[in-house]
């Protein structure tokens, strides 16, 4: 999903996904419909058949750091949760930043 690219995804995710955010009623609907482009992914974190993304991430060309938590079976995204934070301007900064 890096620069909007939605190629492989239904080869990544599964068709009977469970969304989390109860924001979105289905994920891969949302992230067709919106301009979601993950900017740069900083850190990726597995355990089992978990993984967590933390990304720089533009939705809707709005800035936003991002958490992503994946649920995988059988090689395919089967779960998903999100945790978001508008990234504020960058001459508002009071330090160097969330990255």
């Amino acid at each position: 999903m890096q620069n909007h690219k939605l190629g492989t995804f239904n080869q990544v995710v599964a068709d009977e996904m469970k969304e989390h955010d109860l924001s979105i009623s289905n994920y891969a609907s949302w992230i067709k419909e919106h301009y979601v482009n993950y900017d740069f992914v900083f850190k990726v974190l597995g355990a089992g058949n978990y993984v967590v993304a933390y990304s720089k991430v533009a939705i809707d060309h709005k800035d936003y750091a991002l958490f992503d938590i994946f649920r995988l079976d059988q090689g395919k995204i089967v779960e998903h949760w999100m945790n978001k934070e508008i990234m504020p301007a960058y001459a508002e900064l009071t330090n160097s930043g969330k990255f």
